[in-house]
């Protein structure tokens, strides 16, 4: 007994610290937030152009990328997955939507992982879920606002288009053989590299209710990931 409540103490503190891994990447997100209101700001600040710099860049035009004019949007990703008390995996998924304007979009997407014994399992050479069922599948789809469109620059003579976004979605998850409902929240930042490809960043909450372990509970199992998205 003492053995076991040693091993579901390992087992706690080892996924706490795997979700403060996941967790990181949210502060990518947050400086791209505050990268881009700095550049607003930039442009503030730039409103009264001399004449003697505007004469001097026309030598050196500033080239621009447009923001895709296509309603279309199909995309696949990579990332990590953080499952509650099952650690973190590796996780593959696609995705497609439809821009209603310019700040809102409509978005289905589909993932696909799979995860390993917990540290307990390992411990105590026991398995409490059969190999077989050890998959994580979900799919969803949910409404996004993109909260702000700004630009990047690439060597003050490229301009790139850039948005924030935030997103809900509701949908299923299969996890252990069992399927449950999902709630989704998610947010992310996407840099537009032409007039039809963008590359996506973007961390995601997927909160569903489980008994797996014996006892209900309500589990949050966070994502990060990238990928490339076609407007068509």
């Amino acid at each position: 007994m003492a053995n076991d409540k040693i091993s579901l103490r390992e087992n706690k503190m080892i996924s706490k610290n795997l979700k403060k891994i996941i967790l990181i990447p949210n502060f990518f997100i947050l400086s791209c937030l505050f990268y881009s209101i700095q550049i607003f700001a930039d442009d503030a600040e730039n409103t009264d152009i001399d004449i003697t710099d505007e004469a001097r860049n026309k030598s050196a035009p500033l080239e621009v990328i447009d923001i895709p004019s296509s309603n279309v949007m199909v995309g696949a990703y990579f990332g990590m997955l953080s499952i509650e008390d099952f650690g973190v995996q590796s996780v593959l998924g696609a995705r497609a939507g439809y821009l209603i304007n310019e700040n809102l979009f409509i978005e289905a997407d589909v993932l696909d992982s799979k995860f390993n014994q917990t540290s307990f399992e390992s411990l105590t050479n026991t398995n409490l879920i059969a190999d077989e069922d050890r998959i994580y599948q979900a799919y969803g789809i949910g409404l996004g606002w993109n909260i702000l469109i700004g630009e990047a620059f690439w060597q003050k003579r490229k301009s790139i288009p850039s948005a924030l976004h935030t997103k809900i979605s509701v949908g299923n998850t299969k996890f252990a053989g069992d399927s449950n409902f999902t709630l989704n929240f998610a947010a992310g930042y996407q840099i537009f590299l032409s007039d039809h490809i963008g590359l996506r960043f973007e961390t995601q909450d997927h909160i569903f209710s489980t008994d797996l372990l014996g006892v209900d509970k309500t589990t949050h199992n966070f994502q990060f990931d990238f990928g490339l998205n076609w407007f068509i």
